[in-house]
């Protein structure tokens, strides 16, 4: 049962299919001027922006849609629900607006779809012009985030048991836990590193001092040896990033199931 507000709100949009799916999209204003493309967050709609809306000139150009699987759009069951999917459908409404210059406004989830429209446009593939974006409540630094008590309580283990079972749940921790270890693994082998070459540079240093031009020599060589040898502790440490990388999308793909169709994961570059 929608209330008096939403039910005017859903009478001022449309929905539309995009790719083959249904989505409300609300249009406003048009002409030549730059057009703001508001993209919400989780786990709500589009009607967010209502307050803000309310306040701008009437015949500035907006749009603002339902991500699939929220508020008024199409929730199928049998999509595969990706960061990359809702940005196609962003590119392709505002297209449909005669693509037009966009400055892009986006609230949590919404600023991970951004991201991605911006990945694009670095890579030359976006298909629209992106004068500029205010982004806000959003998680691209996930060690800076601060997850209310709600958001806590939705990645928590009773939530994954009641919807996706307790195998796939125990999965999903495990995963969680293995990223954690990995992390700690390199921030500790780092700090390590750090202690023994401080350790060795003050050795060095000393002998120099004590033995003159002989241990000068000895230094040149152990130098050479440690910049081999910290060659060799980089590509190490890349190679524990690949994991930590393909512990994170497995882990995305397994949490994408804590929600069933109302939740999204990301879809990683090849480039990571």
């Amino acid at each position: 049962m929608l209330t008096e507000r939403v039910q005017r709100w859903r009478e001022d949009g449309a929905v539309e299919e995009v790719h083959g799916r249904k989505l409300f999209v609300r249009r406003r204003g048009g002409g030549d001027g730059i057009l703001l493309l508001f993209l919400h967050g989780f786990p709500s709609s589009s009607y967010d922006w209502l307050p803000l809306l309310e306040l701008r000139p009437p015949g500035e150009a907006t749009l603002c849609f339902d991500f699939l699987g929220f508020g008024l759009s199409e929730k199928p069951r049998d999509h595969e629900y990706t960061l990359a999917w809702q940005a196609d459908a962003a590119e392709e409404l505002v297209r449909r607006a005669g693509s037009p210059s966009v400055f892009v406004v986006g609230h949590d989830m919404g600023t991970s779809v951004a991201t991605e429209l911006m990945a694009r446009d670095l890579r030359g593939e976006l298909g629209m012009n992106m004068a500029g974006a205010l982004l806000f409540n959003g998680s691209m630094l996930l060690h800076l985030a601060k997850p209310t008590l709600g958001q806590k309580l939705l990645r928590g283990h009773f939530v994954m048991v009641a919807a996706i079972g307790p195998e796939a749940a125990g999965a999903e921790l495990l995963v969680q836990q293995a990223s954690e270890e990995t992390r700690d693994e390199e921030e500790q082998r780092h700090a390590e590193d750090v202690r023994d070459e401080a350790g060795v540079a003050e050795q060095r240093a000393r002998r120099v001092v004590d033995h003159g031009p002989d241990a000068r020599r000895q230094s040149r060589q152990e130098g050479h040896r440690g910049v081999e040898r910290h060659a060799q502790q980089q590509g190490e440490a890349a190679h524990r990033v690949e994991r930590m990388k393909a512990l994170a999308r497995r882990g995305l793909r397994v949490q994408a199931l804590v929600l069933g169709s109302c939740t999204c994961h990301c879809s990683l570059p090849e480039n990571g």
